[in-house]
């Protein structure tokens, strides 16, 4: 076996290791957004997390920022990623990129867990929250728009979910999910990986 060989084979078995254990984060990081929206410390959208960043950033342990398919350009959104990116790097926030249709997913399905129907809980009012910031006014849509406006209402503003620290100590899946960013995200590797949160 020739160095190149050797290092072609060790190079390969060091992607596989590293391929699951994005794949480990990705379920401690689906479990981390559970825990989170049901102790109401999920925050979604621009908006709700801009305000949250500059009001109280101290109180932010995690920032998710949405790959979009190789395919979308959004200029705007590219820009919004940017800037909160920096003041994330500026105020030590982790800050991780999941791709787009995980997140959509992943956020959804905690959403519509049957265990939290509660409506005084924290997470109803984030229900709440993710339905107003994205639905339309009946009154700005015409009959043919209601329709989008109904699926928008549906869908929650991923751009950005900010995950607040809890009170009551890290749990495991929180601690994962950061050593990760710690360990993978802190080197000097560029690009940076995309997790994928497993369905």
């Amino acid at each position: 076996m020739t160095l190149s060989e050797l290092s072609f084979t060790t190079g390969a078995a060091s992607d596989h290791r590293s391929e699951r254990k994005a794949r480990g984060v990705g379920v401690a990081l689906g479990k981390c957004l559970r825990q989170a929206l049901e102790s109401g410390r999920l925050k979604c959208g621009i908006m709700a997390s801009a305000s949250l960043l500059q009001r109280c950033p101290e109180r932010v342990l995690l920032c998710l920022l949405p790959v979009p398919p190789n395919n979308v350009c959004d200029h705007a959104l590219h820009i919004h990623h940017t800037l909160i990116t920096a003041f994330c790097v500026e105020h030590a926030i982790r800050c991780l990129r999941v791709h787009e249709e995980d997140l959509h997913r992943a956020v959804n399905h905690v959403m519509d867990s049957p265990a939290e129907e509660k409506d005084n809980s924290p997470a109803a009012s984030v229900r709440q929250q993710l339905t107003t910031a994205t639905s339309l006014t009946a009154a700005a849509a015409a009959s043919a728009a209601a329709s989008a406006a109904a699926s928008a209402a549906s869908k929650p503003d991923v751009r950005c979910v900010l995950v607040k620290s809890p009170q009551d100590g890290l749990s495991f899946e929180d601690e994962v999910v950061l050593d990760y960013h710690d360990d993978v995200m802190s080197n000097d590797v560029f690009p940076k990986p995309v997790l994928s949160i497993p369905g």
